[in-house]
């Protein structure tokens, strides 16, 4: 059975199954011993390599010592935690039209309450248009039949609904000036593209900068990223990075901490916001 993608709940909950065996003195080994399953079971859960059944929560939370009275409101929060972090999301209908290890991107996105997104590339895929998201998709999977770029294109419009709605994900994106000259799909996709840009830089929840030639060597040269942030109390940040075929999640605390400062340096050096949509309009009106 393919694992599902892991989510912020996921994420959390083995945080404070490791956390809650840590405290009690015990290993991974001790904890296999006792509920009778391999240690590779427990490292995988550990790891987040595999969904954890709220059975097997329950059996951990036993040998823990919160089947009590005093720790209920505790034991509840972590089985309840347990299935919320087993339903599907919406990625898992979309089949191979999001790679596998892009997956876990999306599950993860779904949770969060802020990006952070340096891109010195292409335009990222929550503020791509279709027809942008089209070439993209094409130029980097050439081995994709058209119906199976339809269907990757289709996937990214629709993680692009997490911009709108009652609680939106904030999104702060800076982007490389070399991004807006160059051509994907020609004047005509580059023009609406770049026009899309301005009319979604104007939503509330939406920053859009851009780091211009002028600044020459910077805190990120060579690298995009994305920084996660997510609403729960105690869901540390999370960095995001990706080649081609792979993808890397960093969750301690000095590469978070490097990030999040070279982000906040990326942003004192690009244009403002109202600096970077006047160039971004300039730009367009030179296409026409």
């Amino acid at each position: 059975m393919p694992r599902r993608a892991p989510t912020a709940r996921h994420r959390k909950l083995i945080q404070e199954l490791r956390r809650l065996r840590e405290e009690r003195g015990l290993r991974q080994e001790d904890v296999a011993r006792e509920l009778d399953w391999s240690l590779s079971k427990q490292e995988k859960i550990e790891r987040g390599a595999i969904a954890v059944r709220p059975a097997d929560v329950r059996a951990m939370l036993h040998l823990f010592g919160l089947a009590t009275p005093d720790h209920q409101q505790q034991f509840d929060t972590l089985l309840r935690l347990a299935r919320d972090a087993r339903v599907k999301g919406w990625w898992h209908d979309y089949g191979n039209a999001i790679p596998d290890w892009f997956e876990s991107f999306v599950g993860f996105e779904a949770d969060a309450e802020e990006l952070h997104v340096y891109q010195n590339q292409i335009i990222p895929g929550l503020l791509q248009t279709r027809d942008y998201a089209t070439v993209i998709s094409a130029a980097v999977r050439p081995s994709l039949p058209a119906e199976e770029i339809e269907s990757t294109v289709a996937a990214r419009m629709k993680r692009q609904s997490r911009l709108s709605g009652t609680k939106p994900l904030r999104l702060w994106a800076i982007l490389d000036e070399s991004i807006l000259h160059r051509q994907v799909g020609g004047s005509g996709v580059m023009a609406d593209q770049l026009r899309h840009l301005l009319e979604v830089g104007e939503r509330p929840n939406i920053t859009i900068q851009v780091l211009p030639f002028s600044v020459g060597a910077h805190a990120s040269v060579g690298t995009s990223f994305v920084v996660l942030q997510f609403p729960e109390p105690g869901d540390p940040d999370l960095v995001y990075l990706e080649d081609l075929t792979s993808s890397a999640y960093l969750e301690d605390d000095p590469h978070i901490f490097r990030y999040t400062v070279a982000f906040d340096h990326i942003k004192s050096a690009a244009l403002s916001d109202r600096d970077s949509a006047l160039l971004i309009a300039k730009l367009v009106e030179n296409m026409s």
